[in-house]
């Protein structure tokens, strides 16, 4: 028997705007987050599982907007972590918050590297959840104010912004820079143009380029290329 459990949208809330799948081995956590989101309007969480496998089969089916997870997957963060860039490699367009019990460095940037755009505390309030959720649906990254001063502290010290970049984003970058075009990558990697553009895109605001020049300039000077 499955460990998953999924809510399809129209039972939850036609209306809803965010539909966010809920990643986490604790039934009781996944529970209350629920609980906590769904009090925002225009929130739905359509499916809440325990495990990277019935994860991925529900986010291929139900194609949510977020991704809610806990690295520390079945007491695992290797599970956590691998889940992540799975994700991140078939399904480029969802995004991916991650929801923790403590502040690491090495697990928030890896958690970075492999596609998350938002790290938050499980001790977050209420409030602040919904904000970042809110946030992301904006197409914006979003951290717990702890997390944030890690963020900051190691992206501006002794990591360049590139190693923020998923792996798939560090494939594009490499490729952009050694001139080839979008549909050229588009088939060196197995993916479509708009894929590419997707993670480009993302690849350009992490490392602050405004254009395929300036890519190939950072990529060149980080040693991506």
């Amino acid at each position: 028997m499955s460990s998953g459990h999924s809510l399809p949208r129209s039972y939850r809330a036609p209306n809803a705007k965010i539909r966010i799948a809920l990643v986490d081995s604790n039934i009781i956590f996944r529970a209350g987050t629920r609980t906590v989101l769904e009090r925002r309007p225009g929130i739905a969480v359509i499916s809440e599982c325990g495990d990277s496998a019935t994860a991925l089969d529900q986010i291929a089916s139900l194609e949510p907007d977020l991704v809610i997870i806990d690295v520390d997957l079945e007491d695992d963060t290797t599970k956590g972590l691998a889940l992540l860039q799975d994700i991140s490699r078939q399904f480029p367009r969802v995004r991916v918050l991650v929801l923790s019990t403590a502040v690491s460095e090495l697990i928030v940037v890896e958690s970075l590297r492999r596609g998350a755009v938002g790290y938050a505390l499980k001790r977050c309030s209420p409030d602040e959840l919904g904000k970042m959720v809110q946030s992301i649906d904006h197409g914006d990254s979003a951290f717990s104010a702890e997390v944030a001063s890690v963020v900051a502290r190691t992206i501006g010290g002794h990591l360049p912004a590139e190693a923020t970049l998923s792996e798939r984003e560090r494939e594009v970058v490499r490729l952009v820079a050694h001139g080839q075009s979008n549909r050229e990558i588009a088939q060196a990697l197995f993916i479509s143009e708009s894929t590419v553009k997707f993670h480009l895109h993302n690849a350009m605001k992490k490392i602050g380029a405004r254009n395929r020049s300036e890519v190939s300039y950072r990529a060149t000077q980080s040693g991506l290329a």
